[in-house]
């Protein structure tokens, strides 16, 4: 994972957290596809100074919430994350907020829901 990735995955998640707190919720479950980043807030892993500051404001946000959970998950096993980090990439710099899921994107849904993986061909 380059660094600019990686930067980017924590970006994302601290924005993620921050919404999640603005909107009161206490319960949160989260999962990405960069097990480098779960690493490095998993633990006290090895970073660089670019990225310390922005690590910690996520430990922080992580510890207010009653319930966290935190985990790595393969990028076929949740496709709608994958579907919007790439619709984000093709995007202006920009935070979007969806009210409702692309029509593109039910079918992944329903197969995320249900815990069905689909293999990625390349």
């Amino acid at each position: 994972m380059t660094k600019i990735s990686f930067a980017s995955e924590l970006w994302g998640l601290q924005k993620g957290l921050r919404l999640a707190k603005h909107h009161d919720f206490d319960r949160v479950e989260t999962e990405t596809d960069s097990l480098a980043v779960v690493q490095a807030l998993s633990k006290n892993a090895e970073t660089t100074v670019e990225v310390d500051t922005l690590i910690n404001d996520c430990k922080t946000l992580m510890h207010g919430f009653y319930a966290f959970e935190f985990k790595h998950i393969f990028r076929e096993g949740n496709q709608c994350t994958d579907y919007f980090a790439n619709m984000g990439q093709d995007s202006q710099w920009a935070t979007n907020i969806l009210r409702h899921p692309p029509e593109e994107i039910i079918q992944m849904l329903n197969r995320d829901a249900n815990g069905i993986v689909v293999r990625r061909f390349y």
